[in-house]
């Protein structure tokens, strides 16, 4: 019996292991399309990495890229940024829901444009696809900006403001809000 058990002891820390060390062996930059094709699927939109990937999965999973732009169907960008790292809560995974513990964008442009109906271009995530996603099963606990530029255009009046950002955190319950924004 004690062997049993320390066999099975000995399988889930070499699965643990594997976990840990096999991402770090991995040249994720050859899975370049099939994680853009992801970042499609998941977002409704056009996602392009631009500079390496890197990826691992456990403590938590963790993905960043030296430079990523999302382009809505019209091939409108929404955003670009020189240096991504996303961090995802695991337990959440799990149960289903999505749960951001920290994203950075750093040194890029965020593209906010109104439309005739009222509703911003980054809220319609998904509407092109059948969005698997709930917008209410995705919470960001640190969303962190470092030195980004906001561009704000009114479609109807076609007026058009640009915000930059030294540094800001902005955390979400959900994607429908509320959202609170601390920084300069």
């Amino acid at each position: 019996m004690n062997n049993f058990l320390v066999a099975i002891a000995g399988f889930i820390c070499t699965i643990l292991l594997a976990a840990i060390f096999v991402p770090i062996l991995v040249d994720w930059n050859s899975y370049k399309d099939q994680i853009e094709a992801v970042g499609r699927k998941v977002t409704g939109q056009n996602v392009r990495i631009i500079g390496d990937v890197e990826l691992r999965i456990l403590p938590q999973p963790v993905f960043h890229t030296g430079g990523l732009e999302i382009s809505n169907a019209d091939n409108k960008k929404l955003l670009v940024t020189n240096d991504f790292t996303l961090e995802l809560d695991f337990p959440s995974l799990l149960k289903g829901k999505i749960e951001v513990t920290s994203m950075n964008l750093n040194d890029g442009k965020i593209f906010l444009a109104k439309s005739d109906d009222a509703s911003l271009n980054l809220f319609n995530l998904g509407s092109i696809v059948d969005q698997p996603i709930n917008l209410d099963d995705v919470s960001i606990k640190k969303l962190i900006l470092n030195n980004m530029d906001i561009e704000f255009t009114n479609d109807i009046t076609k007026n058009q403001k640009n915000i930059s950002i030294a540094n800001a955190e902005i955390t979400a319950r959900s994607l429908h809000g509320p959202f609170k924004v601390k920084g300069n």
